[in-house]
């Protein structure tokens, strides 16, 4: 059995999702299996999910996927390379993966492999510390260095979300040694943060769609579409940032400024900008105004938001995740899991309680994790599944009926 890994938030899970995982089984062959590991309840941008890692990862088992393992909170509100790495290294220690797709503006996998070689030179790193001198934000300082290096056409691939995020996973998969064959899925539709108008859109577009009350039926595949909505019916979404605005607020105000300087990206005097800022502002807005500069992205202020709020701190990032978390599994999934404990490579927990097996380091990231989806609760309308702890006690998802949206 060939097993495949694709790294994702499913923010939501949507037809450009789809397509990815059945181009991917066309890869693998009829007895392939798709292990996808996913953000949790927060996600790179540095904001909540629309829905729970668990309606989220049930809907990616409804739709393709035979396995989803979360990404732990640390990871999931990383830089790019922290996210990437992260997910890389669940997938290389399952030590069952041969292959590992991902989507791809460019679909030139070769041009990714140099960028990512690049990144991972001397050159690379005394071109960032001339650029960065010059005081250019850490992304269009990257961006002029491989552009030094290796031309224009390859530096202009990093204006690509997917592509950007390809590199990383290329760049984790050498660091770890790690053999995986790299899969990369041409993007069909409309990428991050544009504006389309056929039927697979952008997550940043559905998002923007549901808030604004739209119905997303014609844009999604119609078992995530189900999820979804009983996820609605019952008062646990749609979620958007500002449904936590105030218990994220109420949070930081509680905060010592030591706090802000053992935060993920402090330094420079960012942190005391950060720490100044979360004692005035009087919205989510305004501190992220007050705190983004030139050099500072929203994105990199929102993440050491949350890191904050959630007592994220530079030292969690300094092993890899500690285990592999099951949220949603079918049949084949649970092969795959089979596989992965015959090897012995990974700690895989199906139930919460047995991750105090393996160390104070992994409960410290469970814990965090589970403080997370605490935080993430509150944003929903029903009070009633709002208790704490829900982490503590949820199980898998098993997942028995499957539809393939594309053939």
């Amino acid at each position: 059995m060939r097993i495949a890994g694709i790294v994702a938030e499913y923010n939501p899970f949507h037809l450009g999702h789809a397509w990815q995982i059945a181009r991917t089984r066309e890869q693998l062959g009829p007895d392939g299996a798709i292990v996808c590991v996913m953000s949790g309840d927060f996600v790179q941008r540095g904001e909540p999910a629309m829905f729970s890692k668990y309606a989220r990862a049930a809907a990616a088992v409804r739709c393709g996927a035979d396995l989803v393992i979360e990404l732990p909170v640390p990871w999931c509100i990383g830089s790019a390379e922290r996210f990437a790495r992260g997910a890389v290294d669940l997938l290389g220690g399952l030590g069952v993966v041969d292959v590992l797709s991902f989507g791809s503006e460019s679909g030139d996998p070769a041009a990714l492999e140099r960028i990512a070689a690049c990144l991972d030179s001397g050159e690379y790193q005394e071109g960032l510390s001339r650029f960065l001198g010059e005081g250019l934000s850490f992304a269009a300082c990257r961006q002029a260095v491989v552009r030094e290096v290796l031309g224009p056409e390859d530096a202009e691939l990093l204006s690509g979300p997917n592509d950007n995020l390809a590199v990383e996973y290329l760049r984790a998969v050498r660091r770890g040694g790690y053999a995986m064959e790299p899969l990369a899925i041409r993007r069909t539709g409309t990428g991050h943060d544009q504006i389309g108008d056929g039927p697979i859109r952008s997550g940043s577009q559905l998002r923007a769609m549901a808030e604004h009350g739209e119905d997303l039926a014609n844009f999604l595949p119609m078992a995530a579409y189900d999820e979804y909505r009983q996820e609605i019916e019952q008062g646990r979404g749609p979620v958007f940032p500002e449904h936590l605005e105030l218990p994220i607020l109420s949070r930081l105000r509680m905060l010592e400024e030591d706090t802000f300087s053992e935060l993920p990206d402090a330094g420079e005097g960012l942190e005391h900008r950060l720490y100044a800022a979360c004692r005035e502002a009087p919205d989510l807005q305004s501190l992220y105004t007050a705190v983004k500069s030139k050099r500072y992205a929203h994105a990199r202020i929102r993440r050491m938001v949350l890191c904050a709020a959630l007592d994220v701190r530079k030292q969690d990032f300094l092993t890899t995740p500690p285990y592999a978390r099951i949220l949603a599994l079918n049949a084949a999934g649970a092969a795959v899991i089979r596989q992965v404990k015959s090897t012995g490579n990974s700690a895989v927990i199906s139930k919460s309680v047995a991750v105090r097996k393996h160390g104070p380091d992994a409960e410290r990231i469970f814990q965090l994790t589970s403080n997370a989806h605490d935080l993430y609760v509150l944003a929903y309308k029903n009070a009633g599944f709002r208790a704490g702890e829900q982490d503590w006690r949820e199980s898998p998802r098993r997942i028995c009926e499957q539809t393939i949206e594309f053939s």
